[in-house]
């Protein structure tokens, strides 16, 4: 609905006419670095949510990974995610279907660790 309305891709599902090979190739370098983890909410089939644009304030699962981030700069392996590879080349994560078994894992594990490193990532 986005492309229709403004008449051009959106960021999240380009119109590959519009995308150079040079441009396609930047971008896969991108998803196979370790400065950017994608989050395909559209293929983690518990959230069931397709590919909603509110997500990640809507769905408390995605809310509690984008705290869990902020909070504590954790990866997403770290967060309780999943990494899954489209067609090989590029990375991305997933929430399993026991994630909020395993966040809440997660956090009592680690509690001292994450309130040190909330301290020293927030300066206090």
């Amino acid at each position: 609905m986005s492309a229709f309305q403004n008449g051009v891709s959106r960021l999240g599902k380009p119109n590959r006419s519009e995308i150079s090979n040079e441009e396609t190739q930047i971008a896969i370098d991108y998803l196979k670095s370790p400065y950017l983890n994608v989050i395909d909410v559209g293929k983690s089939e518990p959230l069931n949510i397709g590919n909603a644009h509110d997500s990640w304030y809507s769905h408390p699962w995605v809310s509690a990974d984008v705290l869990m981030l902020l909070l504590f700069n954790l990866d997403p392996g770290e967060r309780g995610l999943e990494e899954h590879w489209v067609d090989g080349i590029a990375r991305t994560y997933r929430f399993p279907a026991d994630y909020d078994i395993k966040i809440r894992k997660l956090i009592d594990d680690n509690r001292e660790i994450l309130v040190e490193r909330a301290r020293i990532e927030h300066g206090n």
